[in-house]
């Protein structure tokens, strides 16, 4: 009998090893078996992970760093395989093809703190480094732009530097990867962007359509670039900025765009091409209320990262902790919560202490008291209110405070518990890594 190994190597260099014990193999076999190993190849090569994987860091000022002038990654991460272009992480005016000649190691801008770094090294704790056999490469790149609209971001004939920045680093990364033997994919990008919107009053469906519009222009230039098989996922945080913009506009009727954040709430909830990796409630700002610390920058990207990891390697169809259900009867509204990593907490340590816990129940313009908000073991959240409730009846969560954070924001106090059991540490700090319950808003059904 005849017996045979193939060995497939990643690098562009196939082996085959055959040895006869009883015959020599005929030569349309052996054509078969070469055949059979670049299609297989091939496939790979289109597929994550490949042998170099971009991740796009899109989106306005927070996408792009702190603003306290500390630098927590100035020398490198300490992995191999966690890099970027040569001209830096950033979009930078005036660059072209010729700006980005190579790969090099992952350091943050000048005195920025991105939270790319974070999510790199989180990426790293979770498992990225050695994948299918393999040992693939990560290079990051963050093409936004401060106080851009979504309108902007997306491909346009007014701005388009920065959609076609974004597209150059597919490209460039495309090309380089090819030149060293390598297979390439974009896997994922991340969504840091909707404060601008917030200011500039953009409604809900706007911007969800917009989003999705904007995800859409993303995945189908992406594919064609790069010609993977796998759709391009999109990893999105939660903005909780809508009191700040309130506070500094001066436009009239002044009022509180609530919108952005509800939107992106559904969008996450509702769809299997966008994934919350956390509401922003319950970090700490710089003295601006506006933009990030650098270790909360960190903290940020350590939750892409691991958002990252739920999706990419997990292949779990994540959603953030959120209502899968929600009824009423009486005075009581019953949410039944879908909890990622249980228990159910109602936490005020972390988070400051909000009245009802973060929850509020309107009927039209007037505010329905709440006497009692309770969790138990059954994944439920109680709210007990003062009077009879009727369809039509608004609830509300997160949406309170003065400006922004955890202490003073738009907030909440209900989070699961996945903090038990993975950590971050930023700074000198190690965060809990819990999901937080997003700011919503619902109308109780019939």
């Amino acid at each position: 009998m005849q017996s045979f190994l193939v060995q497939v190597a990643r690098n562009d260099l196939y082996v085959l090893s055959l040895k006869y014990e009883c015959f020599q193999m005929k030569p349309l076999f052996i054509i078969q078996i070469v055949c059979a190993m670049f299609v297989l190849t091939d496939s790979a090569a289109q597929n994550f992970p490949a042998d170099i994987n971009h991740i796009i860091c899109y989106g306005q000022s927070l996408s792009l760093g702190s603003t306290d002038g500390i630098r927590i990654n100035a020398t490198g991460l300490g992995y191999p395989n966690t890099l970027m272009f040569n001209n830096g992480l950033r979009f930078r005016k005036g660059e072209d093809d010729n700006s980005m000649q190579r790969f090099v190691p992952l350091v943050e801008h000048e005195k920025e703190e991105t939270p790319t770094s974070g999510m790199a090294d989180m990426m790293m704790e979770q498992g990225f480094g050695k994948l299918n056999g393999i040992t693939p490469s990560y290079v990051f790149r963050n093409p936004g732009w401060g106080g851009k609209s979504i309108r902007v971001l997306q491909k346009n004939q007014e701005e388009p530097a920065y959609y076609t920045s974004l597209l150059r680093g597919v490209r460039r990364g495309k090309v380089l990867s090819d030149s060293l033997g390598k297979s390439f994919n974009v896997p994922c990008f991340t969504w840091t962007q909707g404060e601008e919107d917030i200011f500039r009053m953009m409604d809900r469906k706007t911007y969800s359509l917009l989003l999705d519009s904007l995800y859409q222009q993303i995945n189908t230039d992406v594919r064609q670039i790069t010609g993977q098989h796998n759709d391009v996922a999109c990893i999105m945080y939660q903005t909780a900025s809508h009191n700040r913009y309130y506070l500094i506009t001066k436009e009239e009727p002044k009022e509180r765009n609530l919108q952005i954040a509800i939107a992106q709430y559904e969008k996450a909830i509702g769809n299997n091409k966008f994934y919350m990796a956390t509401p922003m409630y319950p970090f700490e700002y710089n003295v601006d209320n506006v933009h990030l610390t650098a270790v909360y920058a960190r903290l940020l990207g350590a939750y892409y990262g691991l958002a990252a990891k739920k999706v990419l390697i997990d292949k779990e169809d994540w959603k953030p902790l959120h209502a899968q259900k929600i009824s009423y009867k009486g005075r009581k509204i019953i949410l039944e919560m879908d909890v990622p990593v249980g228990p159910l907490v109602i936490d005020t340590n972390w988070v400051k202490a909000i009245d009802h816990y973060g929850f509020n129940i309107y009927r039209q313009q007037r505010t329905l008291g709440i006497t009692r908000v309770n969790v138990n073991d059954n994944d439920q959240i109680i709210i007990t209110c003062a009077e009879e409730l009727q369809e039509g009846d608004r609830l509300t969560y997160a949406i309170n405070g003065e400006n922004t954070g955890r202490v003073i924001g738009s907030r909440g106090n209900i989070r699961d518990s996945q903090g038990d059991h993975i950590t971050y540490t930023a700074g000198s700090t190690a965060f809990r890594l819990d999901n937080w319950l997003p700011i919503f808003e619902v109308f109780l059904p019939k």
